[in-house]
């Protein structure tokens, strides 16, 4: 037990990739995580409302007629 409470107590300044951990000065309280978790989730939305357009487009080319010849020219048909 005293090994773990030692180990509790000294603190590592460094993680595992050598790197100085962040000092901390107090928790975060509840709204301010909330505000994080809203602001993560709007920027992730917008993220992936582009990604959906540019996989539309990306579609299109491959289903559009030019798109159907080009494939058929790969594969030989």
């Amino acid at each position: 037990m005293r090994v773990i409470m030692q180990s509790m107590t000294k603190r590592k300044k460094y993680s595992a990739a050598e790197e100085p951990l962040p000092q901390y000065e107090k928790p975060e309280d509840f709204e301010q995580v909330w505000k994080m978790f809203q602001e993560t989730d709007r920027i992730l939305t917008e993220k992936f409302q582009e990604t959906d357009k540019k996989l539309n487009k990306l579609e299109q080319l491959f289903t559009s007629p030019w798109g159907k010849l080009v494939e058929s020219l790969v594969e030989g048909d």
